[in-house]
């Protein structure tokens, strides 16, 4: 009987060899950064079923989408990383119906006293960036 070669043979070999080679990898490829301490797991299980709801996902006039969101908490990083996983099944949403990557923008609206001092989670290759406005409700003082 005779075994079959993998699709991904070279896809594979390459992970299996960098893995072996990790001192080397770096330099075989011209790639500048810092040297590899150790290999990580590759694998990234999940088995989630959720119905995560955004607070508003709008379509902008230039095709972009905005995505606003309404906090009144201070788990600010927390947060971000929930925002990078809207804008990640909107841009799979779009690209899956139609094949094109739409731009999302992200907008929270802090109905409390807080301000981020964070507006940017940069992740290395991919950050996230929101506009923080703070929302203060109309008082009988103010009107």
């Amino acid at each position: 009987m005779e075994k079959e070669i993998s699709y991904h043979s070279n896809d594979i070999l390459m992970k299996s060899l960098s893995e072996l080679y990790k001192d080397q990898v770096l330099s075989v490829y011209q790639l500048d950064y810092p040297r590899i301490k150790e290999v990580l797991p590759n694998n990234f299980p999940r088995m989630q079923v959720d119905e995560r709801r955004a607070d508003n996902v709008f379509s902008l006039e230039d095709e972009s989408i905005l995505l606003l969101e309404y906090e009144t908490n201070k788990r600010i990083v927390e947060n971000h990383l929930k925002y990078c996983e809207y804008v990640l099944r909107i841009v799979n949403r779009f690209y899956n119906q139609s094949k094109q990557i739409k731009k999302v923008h992200i907008a929270v609206i802090y109905s409390s006293d807080i301000i981020p001092d964070l507006q940017l989670l940069d992740m290395g290759s991919m950050f996230i960036e929101t506009k923080a406005v703070r929302f203060e409700p109309l008082t009988a003082t103010k009107r």
